[in-house]
C-alpha cells in the first residue's frame, strides 16, 4: 500500500516536472533559433563570397585548361604547316627548275629556227640573185 501511496504522489510531481522541462525546451529551441537565424545573417555574406571566388576559380580554371588546349593546338599546326612551307618551297624550287630548263630549250630551239630561217632566206635571196643575173 505504501508504494501505491508513494506512486499517487510522485505523479503530479513528474507532470509538473516534464512540463517545466517542456517549457525549458521550447524557451532554449526558441533562443537557439535566433541566434542560429542571427549566425545565417553574419555568415551569409561570407557564404555569398564563397560561392562567387568558388565560382570565379573554376571558370578560371576551365579557361586556363582551354588556352592550354589552344596552345598544343596551334603548336601543332605551327609545325605542320612549317614542314609543308618547307615542302612547298622544295617542289615549287623543282618548279621553277624544269620552267627554267624548258625556257633554256625553247629559247635554244627558236634560235635554231631562226638561223634556220635566216639561211632559208639568204638561199632564196641567193637564187633570186642568180635568176636575175640568168634572165638579164
Amino acid at each position: 500500500d505504501e508504494k501505491t501511496d508513494g506512486d499517487d504522489d510522485d505523479v503530479p510531481t513528474l507532470r509538473a516536472e516534464y512540463s517545466a522541462l517542456q517549457a525549458g525546451t521550447r524557451s532554449l529551441a526558441k533562443a537557439c533559433a535566433k541566434i542560429e537565424h542571427r549566425l545565417q545573417v553574419q555568415t551569409g555574406g561570407y557564404v555569398a563570397r564563397s560561392d562567387a571566388l568558388i565560382d570565379s576559380a573554376l571558370h578560371s580554371f576551365a579557361e586556363l585548361q582551354h588556352s592550354r588546349i589552344e596552345q598544343s593546338v596551334y603548336a601543332k599546326l605551327r609545325a605542320h604547316e612549317t614542314k609543308g612551307a618547307a615542302l612547298r618551297a622544295e617542289r615549287l624550287a623543282e618548279e621553277v627548275e624544269r620552267l627554267e630548263e624548258a625556257e633554256m630549250a625553247k629559247q635554244r630551239r627558236y634560235g635554231e629556227l631562226m638561223h634556220e630561217k635566216n639561211r632559208l632566206l639568204l638561199r632564196k635571196n641567193g637564187q633570186g640573185k642568180k635568176k636575175d643575173a640568168s634572165s638579164s
